[in-house]
Formats: C-alpha cells, structure tokens, sequence
C-alpha cells in the first residue's frame, strides 16, 4: 500500500489541496458584563465519512496566539460522524482581547494529532480578532480531505497460531450485506509462513466505497487463490472491540480491521 501519511505540526497549515474551498464568517455580539469575552464555535461535518457499532473520533479544538507553538485554549470532544453532522456548539470562555487562530479537526486516524488523513474545517485556521466587550460566533465547515482516490482504504494486522504449516499467500475479501463479493485482494506479496510472521501487517487502497461489509481473511493452503472452507480462516474481525461491521469511507482510511484466523 503506497505511503499517505504525511505528519504535520499542528498547528501548520494542511495543504490547500486537501481542502474545500473556504466558507466561515464570524459576528460579534455585546454581553451584560465586560467580563465575559466568549469565542462560541459553530461546528458540522459535512463530508462522506461513516462508521458502524457507534464508533466515534475526537473532534478536537484549539486556539492559538499567532507565531506560538502552545495552545492557548484547546478542547476535544468523542463523536460520531452521525452526530457530528448535526451542527455542535462549543463556548470557550473569559478569551483576552488579542488576535487568535482557530484549528478545528477531526482525529480519524486515532492518532492524537493532525495530519492529512483528518477532515478539518474548510478554512483552516480560523484567524480572528477578540474585541475588548463582545463575544465572537464562529462557523467551521468540517470536510474530508481530498486524495484523488474513488475509493478508501482499510490497514490492520492477520493473527495465526493453528497448526497448519509451509508457505502460502494471504486474502482478505469484503461481503456486503447480502452475501455478496465486493473485494478480494492478496495481502501478502509472497508466499508467506503465516505462523512465523504473526502477526502479519497489512493494507489495501482503493477499495470501493460503501458498506456495512463483513471481513473475511484466510490462508490459501492449497494455492489456487480462492476461499476453501477448510482453510484456516476466520469471518468478521475483532476491529475495534468486535464491531463486525465497517464502511469504507471516500478518501479516508478504515484502521485496525484485525483478523485472528483460526484452523478449519
């Protein structure tokens, strides 16, 4: 599987080719007190990821002072992309008169920090001045990051420790909900010892996107490239804590979709 994860240091800028183009305005609004300074941030996801089971991603909030590396203000919140596609509110509060950049983006990736597998808000940062005795209402667009690819991804490891022995390749294929082959594909380059390499690290790109699938991973011991029910092999996976379930998302990656595969 080609390399696509390109690191970057948040708060740096995601490339402008993996954004939308820019749709935010911001308002002011007087309060009662002059001590209530508030940055209340409109946020809504408005691109083509899904998950099953509930699985959710931390949608995660910062505000800097410009040309700093530490986070004046930060939050993060776990959500499902369901839920965040209805617009979610978040009020930071008692923020200095000052100018700030706002970095809005959703963790996908689990990963704890921002990179290009992450959608994030169309405009990215927001830049914003806080007035003396106002507050200030901000809107975030949050889309997918943009590849080129018709399709996503899914990456995850293959466990084996049956009995069978000798060198042979690995498949992983998706079902549909109806019982049908949408993909199969020969994970592992080689003929591998399946037992010794355990466990096996792999991944598959342009996938087609849809789903709910099931995950099928088996072993072909007798070499001719198609599913035996007799070879060690399991259906469903553990991803993420048995969720059996899971979507292929446009451009965005499906990770841990592990597999223990069992003799027959």
């Amino acid at each position: 599987m080609k390399s696509l994860i390109t690191k970057l240091m948040w708060p740096a800028l995601l490339s402008a080719s993996l954004l939308s183009p820019l749709s935010c305005s911001n308002e002011s609004k007087p309060f009662s007190s002059i001590n209530q300074r508030n940055v209340e941030i409109t946020t809504k996801y408005i691109g083509n990821g899904r998950e099953a089971c509930g699985i959710t991603h931390s949608l995660k909030l910062d505000i800097y002072v410009p040309g700093t590396n530490n986070s004046y203000k930060s939050a993060s919140f776990s959500i499902t992309p369901d839920d965040l596609r209805k617009s979610k509110k978040h009020t930071f509060s008692n923020v200095e008169q000052g100018e700030y950049d706002l970095y809005v983006f959703y963790d996908w990736d689990d990963n704890f920090g921002a990179n290009n597998l992450d959608p994030a808000c169309d405009q990215y940062p927001i830049s914003f001045e806080m007035p003396a005795n106002n507050s200030i209402n901000l809107n975030c667009n949050i889309v997918d990051p943009n590849h080129g690819f018709s399709g996503g991804w899914i990456e995850g490891r293959i466990f084996y420790n049956g009995s069978e022995t000798g060198r042979h390749k690995v498949y992983v294929m998706l079902v549909d909900s109806e019982d049908q082959v949408v993909f199969t594909d020969q994970v592992s380059n080689h003929a591998i010892d399946l037992r010794e390499e355990s466990p096996f690290n792999y991944g598959i790109d342009e996938i087609p996107h849809g789903g709910p699938y099931w995950g099928l991973a088996f072993w072909d011991i007798n070499d001719n490239g198609e599913y035996e029910t007799y070879e060690p092999s399991v259906w469903g996976n553990d991803f993420r804590l048995n969720c059996r379930l899971f979507y292929i998302s446009k451009n965005l990656p499906t990770k841990d979709v592990n597999f223990h595969i069992v003799d027959r």
